[in-house]
């Protein structure tokens, strides 16, 4: 991951946006004692799934979202973080992971090659970013029923649109 200092200004959330992002983090960290944010590892799988050019080779949308995201990554998600059922302690998270946390670029374009290129950024990104994050806040507070997978196709669906313009 690549640091914040190399994120142009207008890339950033704002100070309310961190917070809430933070707030989301912690209500959906496991009990147990991960490494990783799960609520990031969500996001991060939801951002891959828009942003068409990670897999061009499914673009059929409804194909790449049962099979790409839900079959291998939220299903990987589910298995490893909420084996025991979904629950939501709502607990603290750790330095390391607010580090990794303030490194996360909010961005819907998944950089390639590791690092952040500025030249394929847009500004609309962070605004649909948002979008995915709160697609994702919805999905998990619906504990990531099979029930709530179409409201979460319709919401993901309006970023990969958007992505694809």
């Amino acid at each position: 991951m690549e640091t914040k200092e190399l994120v142009k200004k207008e890339e950033r959330l704002t100070v309310k946006q961190e917070v809430q992002l933070i707030r989301l983090c912690k209500e959906f960290q496991p009990y147990l004692p991960f490494d990783e944010i799960v609520f990031m590892e969500l996001v991060s799988a939801a951002r891959e799934y828009c942003d068409c050019s990670a897999f061009p080779f499914f673009s059929d949308k409804d194909r790449r979202f049962h099979e790409l995201f839900i079959g291998k990554n939220v299903s990987k998600i589910k298995s490893k973080y909420y084996f025991c059922g979904f629950k939501s302690p709502n607990k603290p998270l750790t330095q390391r992971q607010y580090i990794m946390l303030n490194r996360y670029i909010p961005r819907v374009k998944v950089p390639s090659f590791g690092f952040n290129d500025m030249r394929t950024y847009r500004p609309i990104e962070k605004v649909l970013f948002i979008k995915i994050v709160r697609a994702c806040r919805d999905y998990m507070r619906a504990k990531m029923s099979k029930k709530a997978e179409a409201a979460f196709f319709e919401k993901l669906n309006i970023v990969y649109d958007a992505m694809k313009i």
